[in-house]
């Protein structure tokens, strides 16, 4: 899918003798010794160039609640931002080895989530919510869609150093 970032660990049980190769044990690992550094340092880059820009525009001085970037954690048998599930997951265990994927969710469309039912068998802290406030969009997040995040150009459709023919 061309809205989702997609990441795969390929396993050795020799290599990995730490992690037991069971579906839950893979996960905390790859938690706690990847995707939580990754996004913790992800959080801080973004949280620190929202708090530049705003300093530069002299606005305000200190990023919101509503601007905050909820911190990563594993959550039952979910990657989630704050209390909002980030991806899908799947693994593959034989002897000796294993592989983990995961799909995050950078985007999608939103009509789209209509089509999908609530499933029977959900983790217990999604309750009864529904795909829009129970799933969330890293790019809601990390990506700059917001004005105070980008620098804007009135001028980017003109380009003042076109060569000569």
């Amino acid at each position: 899918d061309h809205s989702s970032l997609w990441t795969t660990f390929i396993g050795r049980t020799n290599h990995f003798s730490h992690v037991d190769p069971f579906p839950r044990t893979i996960m905390e690992w790859s938690a706690k010794d990847v995707f939580g550094p990754t996004f913790a340092s992800l959080r801080t880059d973004v949280m620190t160039q929202r708090r530049t820009s705003v300093d530069e525009q002299q606005t305000i001085n200190e990023t919101t609640d509503e601007e905050a970037i909820p911190e990563f954690c594993l959550r039952e048998n979910d990657y989630v931002l704050g209390k909002r599930k980030m991806g899908g997951n799947a693994q593959a265990i034989v002897r000796g080895a294993w592989l983990h994927h995961t799909s995050f969710l950078w985007d999608y469309e939103n009509e789209h989530m209509g089509y999908l039912t609530l499933p029977d068998k959900r983790p217990n802290y999604r309750k009864d919510r529904t795909h829009d406030d129970f799933l969330v969009k890293l790019k809601s997040y990390y990506g700059k869609q917001r004005r105070s995040d980008v620098a804007v150009d009135s001028d980017d459709d003109d380009d003042d150093t076109h060569e000569e023919e």
